[in-house]
Order: C-alpha cells, then structure tokens, then sequence
C-alpha cells in the first residue's frame, strides 16, 4: 500500500514538475505576444529589421551589431563594390550581442549565409550583458529553451520590470482600454541616418574611455562564434566610428578591447575609424548621412582581404 502511494506521490510530482515548466516556457512568449509585440512592435527596430531580412531570401552576408552600424554601412553600395549580397541590420547598444545572436539564428534559418560581419562601438563591454535585449529579440520559444537556468531567471527578471514598469502599465491600459494605437509604425524613413549634427561644445566635451570593461558581456559574443564555426560562416569583428575626441586617449581601452576579442579566436580588424567634427552625426559613434558612403568604401577595404 505505502508503495503505491509512494509511487502515486511521485507521478504527480512528475506531472506537476512538467507542467510548471511548459508554463515556464509559455509564459515570456504569451506575455511578448500579448503586451510587447502588440504594444511596443510599432516603434521595435528589431521587428522592422527583421520584416527586411524576410523579405530578402538570397542575402549571403550579414552586418549585425548596433546603431554605429546603422550609421556608418550603407549595404546598397557595400554590394555595388563588393559583389556581395549583404543586408545591414544594425539593432542598438541595448539589444548588444544577445540581440545579435537572436537575428542570426534567424538568418540562417532562412538564407545561405556565408559571411557575418559584426560591428559594434568601443562602448560594448562598457555595458552588462543585454538580457533585455535578448527578450525583445525572441524569435521563438526554442530561444528560451536554449538557454542556461540561470540566464533564464535573467529573462524572467526582465519580464517583471518590464511589467511592472509604470510607463509600461499605463501604455497596456490605454491599449486595450481605450484602443489607443497612436504612435507610428517603424519606417524606411527611421532607419536612414538623421542630418542632425551635435553642436561643437558637445563634440569637444566628449572624454576618452578608461580600461574598465564587463568580461561577462562576451557571453552572446562566444555564442554567436559557436554557431558561425557550426555552420562554416566567416565571421569578422570590426570596431563601429567614433568621435575623434572620445579617440584620442582610449588607446589603453581600445587595446585592451582587441585583447578580449582577439582571445576569442575570430578575426578581428583591431582599428577603430574616427569621426572628426565635420563628420560627426547626432552621437558620438554616429556619422552624418553624406559620408556614409566614404565610411563604407572605408570598411570594405579594411575586411575585402578576409571576405
């Protein structure tokens, strides 16, 4: 009898352990599906990126990495000159690797990549690791899945300040409540660069970085090696513009950054182009529109030798 009732204990110990972590599982892409795609999709510069590389199956190179990218690569010319068929889906600082990682697996699920081109600001390991940058970029629940218990309990945090988050309340009510859909969609027109220009004085005021970074953010970097070794994509490493004032002293910062990723084993183009002020655009890692083709024919002829 003490038998059964053992073995009976353990089935609905079984039952309850499995159902408590398919709700696990359930619960982030319901809750993005619901509040984060529905609410939040019409200004999500993932979402309009990924809209572009669906829509384009024989892409073979991939420019991932932040809005320093954006900025700097114009793809139209880049495949005018270099024979590729490239797509630039620079995301921004906060999505970091992880959300690069996300567009990846999504790539290769839908093109023959063969080159992977990444592109970040210096700043990159001067941030944690971007769990939030990883939920936004969820393609599916095989991105939860994947990933280790303790980066999980990290996207579940996430959630919770998502949720919880007082600006995020008050934009769930309005939508659902009062059907309040105002705010435009992500267009063409966002993505181009912008012709605003900092002023000088800011230009000026900009400081070098010191040689303080995050190690742990290489995370999603290693990972992103991983499957490009899994796949037999080319992958290379380049430094993202930046403002010739923030330049001029991080060379202890910048050299220790190309030690870090250079230890990685990927190919790394370890010089970093500057931004004097008549090229600044609206940051410090941003151009002006009208030299993003130079800024391009720059990066082509710093990576052609190892495409």
């Amino acid at each position: 009898m003490n038998n059964s009732t053992d073995e009976y204990k353990s089935y609905l110990k079984v039952i309850f352990i499995t159902v408590f972590s398919i709700l696990l599982f359930l619960i982030p892409i319901t809750y993005k599906a619901l509040f984060i795609d529905k609410i939040f999709s019409h200004k999500n510069l993932w979402e309009y990126q990924m809209s572009r590389l669906d829509s384009n199956p024989d892409i073979d190179t991939l420019f991932l990495g932040d809005s320093s990218l954006r900025y700097a690569i114009d793809s139209d010319y880049f495949n005018s000159i270099s024979g590729l068929n490239s797509i630039n889906l620079g995301l921004t600082l906060n999505h970091g690797f992880a959300g690069s990682y996300n567009v990846l697996k999504r790539a290769i699920n839908k093109n023959q990549i063969k080159n992977v081109i990444i592109v970040n600001t210096i700043e990159i390991l001067k941030t944690e690791i971007s769990y939030k940058g990883y939920f936004h970029s969820i393609n599916s629940i095989d991105d939860l899945v994947s990933l280790s218990q303790n980066e999980k309990s990290k996207i579940l945090a996430v959630i919770f300040s998502i949720f919880t988050n007082k600006d995020n309340l008050k934009k769930i009510f309005n939508f659902y409540l009062h059907k309040d859909v105002s705010l435009n969609f992500f267009t063409e027109e966002d993505l181009r660069p912008k012709k605003e220009k900092i002023d000088l004085k800011t230009f000026q005021n900009y400081r070098a970085w010191d040689d303080r970074v995050f190690l742990r953010k290489t995370l999603f970097l290693e990972k992103i090696i991983d499957l490009c070794e899994k796949e037999g994509i080319n992958l290379i490493y380049m430094h993202g513009p930046v403002s010739q004032t923030i330049l001029n002293g991080s060379e202890e910062y910048v050299s220790r950054l190309n030690q870090i990723i250079g230890e990685k084993g990927l190919k790394l183009i370890s010089g970093v182009p500057e931004i004097t002020y008549k090229k600044i655009g609206n940051k410090s890692n941003h151009i002006s529109k009208e030299y993003r083709k130079e800024f391009t024919k720059k990066y082509f002829e710093l990576m052609k030798k190892n495409l």
